[in-house]
């Protein structure tokens, strides 16, 4: 059943046309109308699919195709700020940006808030476990007291290896 309080005059004139294998195509003109007509109006796929004779699963495609086409989520300051808190309560904010579909650092910048990211903690991992390794702590040792396993521990001096390296080639470069 068609929603009858919208208005969907703004579509006349779409036809589908019959792609490959059957599917219902739109021509490029005519997938901007669709997408302006939906960011425009608080409608849902399946209604427009129905004016238009398409499954909702084909104005979806039409509506993501060429760039993300979904209706501009408001991130006002009280919702950064409440994002913000469950970031800083333990949430990484890769998943908070999988859950909210952007990238949350922007608003977290823009908004003037601290954040941390997985590098920032590799960081201080890598410091952490340099630390335990000039102090001649073993690998198993080192597992033990950080509750790594062994590919992170192993990754970890990989990493303070080349950095340790670059550093190094770069005070022989200086002398």
């Amino acid at each position: 059943m068609i929603n009858k309080t919208t208005d969907f005059t703004a579509l006349d004139g779409i036809k589908p046309i019959t792609g490959i294998k059957g599917y219902s195509v739109f021509t490029q003109e005519e997938g901007r109308r669709i997408r302006a007509f939906y960011l425009a109006n608080r409608t849902t796929e399946g209604d427009i699919g129905r004016y238009l004779g398409v499954c909702a699963r084909t104005i979806r495609n039409v509506i993501q195709r060429s760039h993300k086409y979904t209706r501009p989520r408001r991130f006002t300051k009280e919702l950064v700020a409440r994002i913000h808190a469950r970031h800083m309560a333990g949430e990484s904010i890769f998943a908070l940006g999988k859950e909210y579909s952007c990238k949350i650092a922007l608003y977290f910048r823009r908004d003037g808030l601290e954040y941390t990211t997985i590098y920032r903690d590799l960081e201080e991992r890598d410091k952490q476990i340099a630390a335990l390794i000039k102090r001649g702590v073993k690998q198993d040792e080192i597992i033990a007291m950080t509750g790594l396993n062994a590919k992170q521990v192993n990754r970890s001096r990989t990493r303070i290896r080349a950095t340790m390296a670059l550093t190094g080639r770069m005070q022989c470069r200086t002398k």
